[in-house]
């Protein structure tokens, strides 16, 4: 049965961030390569710190350390520190040199040196892992909604890829940078809302049940397999390096004011992207005292 309240409330959201998004697209002067890709090379320190941070915190950022923690534990709940590194090296080796060189795109130091063909060739991995990347995001979006609306997740999915087209297609980075601020805003204050509602219903095991979890006895840090140690290790230097060589880190970074200390405000994004998965840990947590077997929707093998 769908939810027409929440459904009427993610329809009042799309339609700020749709607002947001052409309002920002007024801002766009002309149409030429810098203004849409770099949005003019205009971005403030406030909403560029902000932006940065969205690069990766977002949906799938939050349900995803959330589904980590409960699943697995600590040790596997690996995004919030690779990520948070990934911005931190990327501000020490690349930010500085790619700015004062002037570059629009990652793969332009590439064509510069090697010419034409080699940077088209390596556009097609780039172009690949932006794909993945949208994939997962929408994914975590989907099913979100599903959850939440009991709406289609192919629905859920096709609406919210044309919302996002559609404010693009209109302002290009002003309008990604501008709605980055906004959905962050959004997705820190639910989170911080939800959560009391979240510890106050918690379905407690009963304190004779043999599954009673007890503070003590839940395994928090959860474990790496001998096995999985070179597994744990390969995911970390993805989730560290594997980043920095996506469009959107650099974009955001191209993007800011040449006055800006590009170093400084990727720290500063580093810190508060780390900081960020506290309140989603926080729902981990509270799934891993949660006694499912009262939960009727709950199946345990999914």
């Amino acid at each position: 049965m769908i939810d027409w309240y929440g459904t009427a409330g993610i329809l009042v959201f799309y339609s700020i961030i749709l607002g947001v998004g052409v309002w920002a697209g007024t801002k766009k002067k002309n149409n030429g390569e810098e203004e849409v890709m770099l949005a003019g090379r205009s971005i403030g320190r406030t909403v560029g710190i902000l932006t940065l941070i969205a690069t990766w915190a977002g949906g799938a950022y939050f349900t995803g350390i959330a589904e980590s923690f409960f699943t697995t534990g600590l040790l596997w709940c690996q995004m919030p520190f690779g990520y948070s590194f990934n911005l931190a090296v990327g501000a020490l080796l690349f930010a500085k040199p790619m700015r004062e060189a002037g570059y629009i795109t990652m793969l332009d130091p590439f064509q510069e040196k090697y010419g034409s063909r080699i940077g088209g060739l390596l556009f097609l991995p780039a172009f690949m892992g932006d794909i993945l990347i949208l994939a997962a995001t929408l994914s975590a979006l989907g099913v979100s909604l599903e959850v939440i609306l009991d709406i289609s997740n192919y629905w859920s999915v096709t609406i919210s890829t044309m919302f996002a087209a559609a404010y693009t297609i209109t302002g290009g980075l002003y309008s990604v940078t501008y709605t980055d601020v906004l959905q962050l805003m959004f997705m820190v204050f639910g989170l911080l809302l939800s959560f009391p509602f979240a510890i106050n219903n918690v379905q407690y095991y009963p304190n004779d049940s043999p599954n009673s979890t007890s503070t003590s006895t839940i395994d928090w840090i959860g474990h790496v397999e001998p096995k999985d140690y070179v597994f744990w290790v390969e995911q970390m230097l993805i989730l560290v390096f594997g980043g920095i060589v996506n469009q959107s880190f650099f974009q955001r970074i191209l993007s800011l004011k040449p006055s800006l200390d590009a170093f400084n405000i990727s720290l500063i994004s580093a810190t508060v992207c780390f900081l960020l998965a506290i309140p989603a840990a926080s729902f981990g947590i509270v799934a891993k005292l949660v006694d499912w077997s009262k939960i009727p929707s709950w199946y345990s093998e999914t």
